[in-house]
C-alpha cells in the first residue's frame, strides 16, 4: 500500500508539469513571455485579447500547483531512507524549501489572474500588476535553488547510492548554480538578462522543467526498487508487504 501511495505522489510531478505547461503555453499564450520593456498599452492589450482563454490558462496553472505538495512530500520520504548522519535535517530542509516553492509559484499566478480580471482598467495599473507577477515568477530561484541544493547534498553524501543515483546529485547541484543569473533581473528591461531574455525565462524554464522531470524519474525508479517491508493492514488486521522506510 505504501509503495502505491508513494508512486502516486511521485507521478504528481509529471502531472504538474503537463498541466502547468498547457496552461502557460497554448492557453495563456505566454510563450514567448511579455517583454519587460513593453508599454502599458501593450501589456493591457496582452491581457484583454483572448481574455477567456488567458484566464482559463491561468486558472489551470494555479490548479496544477496542488500536485507539487505530494511530490515534495515523497521526496522527503525517500530521502529518509538514506542511512546518513544528519539526514533528518536535510529531509526537513527539502520539505520547507519545497513548501515555500509552492507559494512563490502560486503568488505570481494569482497576480496574473488579478491583472486579467478587469481588462478595462487603467493600463498603467495592469502594467504594474504584470511587473508584480513576472518579476517574482522568474525570481523564484532562491527557494528552488535551496531545494535543489538540499537534494544534491543528500545524494552526493550518500556514497553507497542507497536510494538515488549519483547523477541526480550532480544534476541538482548544477541546476542550482545555473539559476543564479536570475539575481540580475531587476537591473535589466531588455537583453538576455531581462525577464524575457535567454538567461532568465528560457534558462529558468529549461532548468525548472528539466529538474522536475529528472527528479520524478529518479523518484519513480527509487520507489519501484524498494525492498518489501512489513506494514500493518488495518483492514485485515494482519501484516502485509510494503515499502521500506529507513
Amino acid at each position: 500500500m505504501r509503495r502505491r501511495i508513494d508512486l502516486a505522489c511521485a507521478w504528481c510531478g509529471p502531472v504538474f508539469l503537463v498541466l502547468f505547461g498547457i496552461g502557460l503555453v497554448p492557453l495563456a499564450g505566454f510563450l514567448p513571455p511579455p517583454a519587460a520593456n513593453d508599454s502599458a498599452a501593450q501589456v493591457a492589450k496582452l491581457y484583454s485579447e483572448h481574455h477567456v482563454r488567458l484566464q482559463a490558462g491561468l486558472s489551470l496553472m494555479l490548479c496544477s500547483t496542488a500536485f507539487i505538495a505530494p511530490w515534495v512530500a515523497v521526496i522527503s520520504s525517500q530521502l529518509r531512507r538514506i542511512r546518513l548522519p544528519g539526514i533528518t535535517t536535510l529531509v526537513y530542509g527539502q520539505l520547507v524549501a519545497g513548501g515555500a516553492f509552492i507559494f512563490v509559484v502560486v503568488a505570481p499566478v494569482i497576480t496574473m489572474i488579478v491583472a486579467s480580471f478587469r481588462p478595462e482598467r487603467n493600463p498603467e495599473i495592469t502594467q504594474a500588476l504584470n511587473d508584480l507577477a513576472w518579476i517574482p515568477f522568474i525570481m523564484v530561484f532562491t527557494t528552488l535553488m535551496a531545494q535543489m541544493g538540499v537534494v544534491a547534498a543528500a545524494v552526493l553524501l550518500d556514497r553507497h547510492q542507497q536510494v538515488f543515483p549519483r547523477w541526480l546529485g550532480h544534476v541538482s547541484a548544477w541546476c542550482a548554480v545555473a539559476l543564479l543569473p536570475a539575481a540580475a533581473l531587476p537591473f535589466h528591461k531588455s537583453g538576455p538578462l531581462a525577464w524575457q531574455g535567454i538567461l532568465q525565462f528560457w534558462l529558468a524554464a529549461a532548468l525548472f522543467f528539466g529538474w522536475f522531470a529528472a527528479m520524478s524519474v529518479a523518484l519513480i525508479r527509487a520507489i519501484s526498487a524498494q525492498q518489501a517491508d512489513v506494514d500493518v493492514d488495518l483492514e485485515a488486521g494482519r501484516p502485509m508487504p510494503s515499502a521500506t522506510l529507513r
